[in-house]
């Protein structure tokens, strides 16, 4: 125990003996790490938020499902695209790659899950990093137009293809209710025609009539009688297909209503102060750095000395 406190106060003994060096070493590497801070070039970062738009997908089902028009990995693969960064680099008039273009692009979900081995997210964060705040807030805008662009073309084949559905859903409900008053006009009918031919029964059973008369009108009696039977049944089969295109409307009616297309949540806002380079930051960062380098500098200095004393007695 003693010797290891010895050998503490030893070590601190040789930190205290080059102190000076130490604090001069730590400190000349806090204003250097300072100085290239203030030397580099400032960059700046702004972010939009974007909430993809929904659309109903048939998914091996007769029923559509609410879905995100694109899932993020393919939105990423929009934005990072060579098509869409040269676009940019364009309109922009960059000096930069597109491999340091999309370095400068991050595209993030937001409160996303896992549906299968795909994540599927509506709110989307796309960062750009960039030297001019006014271009990264302006590059920003650019991206979001073109992928509300991009996404409005299927949002409206979408609503277009769910209106030609609800229409000729609405066209068949009113080909079956003019099909349904025909039916009823012909159950009337049936129905005069078996009135009159029961009043014939009735008048021709006071007369002298023969069996085989008699045979005939209740045998057309009858058939009168299941042929309202089958016009029932054919009007309950189309009321109940009727309702079925009813439910189908109401359903139709509800996915265009919840279908929207792709907008901006929250605009990008033109930064005032940089994210890079941290000038405090990177002082700090060198300053340690610079204290820890002169501590083991320190004791490297300490061990040449010892040699060198050794040295000499040796001589001696």
């Amino acid at each position: 125990m003693v010797q290891e406190n010895t050998e503490l106060i030893d070590y601190l003994g040789i930190i205290w003996k080059w102190r000076l060096l130490i604090i001069l070493i730590a400190v000349v590497c806090a204003i250097t790490s300072g100085v290239v801070s203030f030397v580099l070039p400032k960059i700046y970062q702004s972010s939009v938020i974007v909430e993809v738009g929904r659309v109903p997908r048939y998914r091996g089902t007769d029923r559509q499902q609410i879905e995100p028009i694109e899932d993020i990995e393919s939105v990423s693969e929009v934005l990072e695209s060579d098509e869409m960064l040269s676009k940019i680099r364009e309109k922009f008039n960059l000096h930069a790659t597109l491999g340091g273009i999309r370095a400068s692009l991050d595209v993030e979900p937001i409160l996303g899950k896992y549906i299968g081995s795909r994540l599927q997210a509506r709110l989307i964060k796309i960062t750009f990093e960039g030297r001019n705040p006014q271009l990264t807030v302006d590059l920003l805008n650019t991206l979001s137009d073109s992928l509300m662009e991009q996404h409005f073309k299927e949002y409206q084949a979408s609503i277009k293809s769910l209106d030609e559905e609800i229409n000729n859903s609405q066209d068949e409900i009113n080909l079956q209710d003019n099909y349904q008053k025909v039916v009823r006009e012909q159950i009337k009918v049936a129905e005069r025609a078996i009135a009159e031919t029961k009043k014939e029964l009735s008048q021709l059973s006071l007369k002298n009539i023969s069996p085989l008369e008699v045979l005939f009108l209740r045998s057309t009696l009858r058939d009168q009688e299941r042929r309202i039977a089958d016009f029932h049944r054919e009007l309950k089969d189309v009321e109940l297909s009727m309702q079925h295109l009813k439910d189908k409307i109401v359903y139709l009616e509800h996915m265009r209503a919840v279908s929207e297309n792709t907008k901006v949540r929250n605009k990008p806002i033109k930064p005032d102060m940089p994210v890079r380079p941290r000038k405090k930051l990177n002082a700090i960062i060198g300053g340690v750095v610079g204290f820890v380098a002169a501590i083991i500098l320190a004791f490297f200095f300490e061990y040449l000395q010892t040699v060198r004393v050794r040295k000499r007695e040796k001589v001696r």
